[in-house]
């Protein structure tokens, strides 16, 4: 099955994530745990998982969440050092 992309409910979210923090870091991240956690991640996104990226949740601290069904899966925290605008490093990731 080809990988498809599905447009954000909340593009801006992403954009923000881009412009104001470390989206290497965010995204590195998420990878590893879906390559880890989610058997084929690409072929299931919709159906079994999804990803929040700067949800509200947890009074809008985190940089994503990862679903899977109706579970968080995973979620990393905002970073929280600043250089030059730009947040660096992590204040922690929570697996479940």
């Amino acid at each position: 099955m080809a990988s498809r992309v599905y447009r954000s409910a909340s593009e801006d979210n992403y954009l923000r994530l881009k412009e104001r923090y470390d989206p290497d870091l965010a995204v590195g991240v998420a990878r590893d745990y879906l390559d880890a956690a989610i058997a084929q991640p690409r072929d299931t996104v919709v159906t079994h998982w999804s990803i929040s990226c700067l949800p509200s949740t947890g009074r809008g601290g985190r940089l994503f969440t990862v679903n899977v069904g109706a579970l968080e899966g995973a979620y990393l925290w905002i970073l929280r050092e600043r250089s030059a605008g730009i947040h660096r490093g992590c204040d922690g990731v929570s697996v479940s």
